[in-house]
C-alpha cells in the first residue's frame, strides 16, 4: 500500500505521531481493506475505520454495518471515536485538531464539522486534498492542497 501514499501526507501523520498526537482514519472505503493498510503506516488497527459488513456465520455479508463512513456517517464515527477516547481518558480532554478529505461527497459534512469546532486555543485545520471546485455549502471552509508526489514517483 505505502507505494501509493502521498510523502506529503505521511509527513504531516508521522510529525503528528512523534507529537503524541494520535491519528485516526475514517474512509468509505471497506474496513477489511483500510485495516490492511495500518501496518503500512505503523499504526494500531484500531485506528483505522471503514465501512463495516456484517458477517454470519463466519461469512462477510452484503449487509451494511451502521455507522457507514461517508458523508454524515463519517461525522457520527468521529464523534463516536471522540466519546470513546473521552470515557478512557476522563483526566484529559479529547479535541480533533485537524481533518483531511479527498472528496466534498464523502468528506465534506465530517470536514465541516470539524472545520466549525470553537476550541478553546487556536483553530482546527480542514484540508482537501485534490478535492477539486468547492460546492457552494463548503465555499471557504477548507484549505484546498493539490498533492501528487507518492513513494512510486521517488
Amino acid at each position: 500500500f505505502s507505494k501509493h501514499y502521498f510523502t506529503s501526507s505521511i509527513e504531516v501523520l508521522k510529525t503528528l505521531e512523534t507529537e503524541k498526537i494520535e491519528n485516526h482514519i475514517i474512509s468509505a472505503s471497506g474496513d477489511l481493506f483500510v485495516d490492511a493498510s495500518a501496518p503500512s503506516l505503523g499504526l494500531p488497527v484500531e485506528r483505522f475505520n471503514g465501512i463495516r459488513l456484517k458477517i454470519e456465520d463466519g461469512h462477510i455479508t452484503e449487509r451494511i454495518d451502521y455507522p457507514v463512513t461517508w458523508a454524515a456517517g463519517k461525522t457520527q464515527q468521529l464523534q463516536e471515536i471522540v466519546a470513546r477516547l473521552q470515557r478512557q481518558n476522563p483526566e484529559k480532554e479529547v479535541v480533533v485538531l485537524a481533518a483531511f478529505g479527498n472528496s466534498y461527497g464523502t468528506d465534506g459534512h465530517f470536514m465541516r464539522y470539524v472545520a466549525t469546532q470553537k476550541l478553546k486555543h487556536g483553530s482546527p485545520t480542514a484540508l482537501m486534498i485534490n478535492g477539486g471546485e468547492a460546492p457552494e455549502a463548503f465555499q471557504g471552509l477548507f484549505t484546498p492542497v493539490e498533492q501528487k508526489e507518492t513513494k512510486s514517483d521517488k
